[in-house]
């Protein structure tokens, strides 16, 4: 077993990967040959199809674990190198977080931010591509300790977007499309 890598996780829609990019020489960059390793792709042993087609953002938590949206596959995968070789890409080192296929209904056609709420819950921007489903912020938890947050009450809307009210009495409407999200550091969720 290698020792974990430290560097930065960056998703790549051209190599559709997500790649570990670390300064092993420290030489002030990761342009030298074995800095750009491949952290998680199609080669996955979990099983999961085409994750990384067309990542739209990364997260990584507290606990380390790792969360891509793919706007391809339309879900949110949670990631974790469990035998520290460098990936996640063995058998069990990655699932489906959140999907449409989640117990509540939640439509998911485009994940394009991830963020750890202060209070441990993972919230997810989906942005619609059609009237239907709404803009939305999602908070996600896994409350079965299944390693999903697919399951009943794991899912909620925290925030629709399209019924945000602007300076002139209107609402955003069907103009919001949410990219990203990123707390502030003040204090956040229930």
């Amino acid at each position: 077993m290698q020792k974990v890598k430290s560097g930065i996780l960056l998703g790549d829609q051209r190599a559709d990967a997500l790649f570990l990019l670390v300064d092993e020489n420290r030489d002030g960059d990761a342009l030298d040959p074995g800095e750009r390793l491949v952290f998680f792709d199609e080669t996955n042993a979990s099983g999961l199809a085409t994750p990384t087609n067309n990542i739209f953002t990364v997260e990584q938590t507290s606990d380390k674990s790792v969360y891509v949206g793919d706007g391809s596959a339309d879900a949110v995968f949670r990631l974790n190198d469990l035998n520290r070789d460098g990936d996640a890409n063995d058998a069990g080192e990655a699932l489906i977080w959140f999907d449409a296929n989640n117990a509540e209904g939640l439509a998911l056609v485009t994940p394009n931010g991830i963020a750890e709420g202060s209070d441990g819950a993972i919230y997810i921007t989906n942005a619609g591509t059609r009237p239907s489903p709404t803009d939305a912020v999602y908070r996600t938890q896994d409350l079965n300790g299944d390693g999903d947050a697919n399951d009943a009450g794991e899912s909620s809307v925290w925030l629709d977007l399209q019924t945000i009210e602007l300076a002139d009495g209107s609402t955003l409407g069907s103009a919001a499309v949410p990219f990203d999200i990123v707390f502030d550091g003040a204090s956040v969720g229930v």
